[in-house]
């Protein structure tokens, strides 16, 4: 989501979908499903808010 929200585009995430920490392919597509915003706020509580997301589908998956 960080990316996302930096406006690097998508092509370019999915071929670091293998890197350590990168995240799966179907999370780096998700996360550019979301808006990408323009102030710095707002990004930080769009990263801040898919992080949560996807702890919830993990912590719901147990």
């Amino acid at each position: 989501m960080s990316s996302r929200q930096a406006g690097i585009p998508l092509s370019s995430q999915l071929h670091l979908e293998n890197a350590p920490g990168a995240g799966t392919r179907d999370e780096i597509l998700a996360a550019y499903e979301h808006p990408r915003f323009s102030t710095a706020p707002m990004q930080q509580r769009a990263v801040e808010d898919y992080r949560n997301e996807v702890e919830l589908r993990c912590f719901k998956n147990q």
